[in-house]
């Protein structure tokens, strides 16, 4: 398994009667939501094919069939891809409908090209411009920035967000290994490296940083 790590998770000031990034690491009663793996500022390099006798699979269909379809794996095998243990909470509730929106909208003649690099400032003005319903507590979300069939590789922000403000708390860009059999098996496997990443070694190093005693 090969997993990246290319930045440093990140923070930003808020008001003070909002959500701080140190308070993830202690307990509160703040609500925490998983919204979903964003798609929609995505590039898609080389040929999206699911098996090597099924043809290609055009872009179209990408957006149609697999944005939910990969979705629908993380919120259906809660267990195996488990936000509440690699953030030790409790609770994680599930609200996708903000995204699954978003994902929709995607415009298709975007979605090929060049990976573009996307920075931290790039996944706030994301957010910023993202109209979502939830307004209260904080979201977790996966955004994502390519799928390279040609690099066998998939880079996702993770970010936590204070839906009040917009601001994001926790940012980091990671890049996983695409496996399995079936084009959305292959697709989604790099999501649960990051969340094992997350789970083993991010989790303690964001405490170690962030967290004021």
């Amino acid at each position: 398994m090969k997993v990246i790590i290319l930045t440093l998770a990140c923070t930003f000031s808020i008001l003070t009667f909002a959500q701080k990034t140190s308070d993830i690491f202690r307990p509160t009663d703040f609500e925490y939501t998983y919204m979903g793996i964003d798609y929609s500022h995505a590039k898609f390099i080389g040929e999206f094919s699911q098996f090597e006798s099924a043809g290609n699979v055009g872009i179209s269909a990408v957006k149609d069939k697999y944005f939910e379809g990969w979705n629908g794996v993380v919120k259906n095998e809660k267990e195996k891809y488990s936000f509440k243990n690699a953030l030790r909470k409790d609770h994680v509730a599930y609200n996708l409908s903000d995204i699954t929106l978003i994902n929709n909208n995607t415009a298709v003649e975007n979605m090929e090209g060049k990976a573009l690099n996307y920075s931290q400032d790039d996944m706030q003005g994301f957010v910023n411009n993202s109209n979502y319903t939830i307004e209260k507590g904080i979201g977790i979300m996966f955004i994502a920035e390519y799928l390279d069939k040609e690099k066998v590789e998939a880079c996702f922000h993770f970010v936590m967000v204070n839906l009040a403000t917009k601001e994001i708390l926790i940012h980091e860009r990671m890049i996983g290994e695409p496996r399995g059999f079936g084009l959305r098996n292959y697709w989604i496997s790099p999501v649960y490296q990051c969340l094992k990443i997350i789970d083993s070694k991010l989790y303690k190093k964001w405490r170690k940083e962030y967290l004021v005693k």
